[in-house]
């Protein structure tokens, strides 16, 4: 039996005890004020998936972690990136 098209296109993600769909990544990302880009695939053995997302202000890109994907930390993130490319314009 195959599965309807649009579940064969929702890609699942494992964040630490827990599975994420790409829409779910995508929505924390947005609630916390970045704009989602996509997520790496892990390397099995080697490394974890890693979500991209760029600032809204500056627009440069940005990576976490999958296993460190909150809210909080994609702001601390976002506000640690803002505040360092505001600091090298005013230079």
């Amino acid at each position: 039996m195959r599965m309807p098209a649009e579940r064969e296109r929702q890609r699942f993600y494992t964040a630490g005890a827990q599975e994420l769909r790409e829409t779910e990544i995508a929505a924390l990302v947005a609630a916390a004020g970045g704009i989602y880009v996509g997520v790496m695939d892990a390397i099995p053995g080697k490394t974890e998936a890693i979500v991209l997302f760029s600032s809204r202000r500056t627009k440069s890109t940005l990576a976490i972690s999958i296993s460190h994907l909150t809210i909080e930390a994609v702001r601390a993130h976002l506000a640690e990136s803002d505040e360092a490319f505001g600091s090298a314009a005013a230079d």
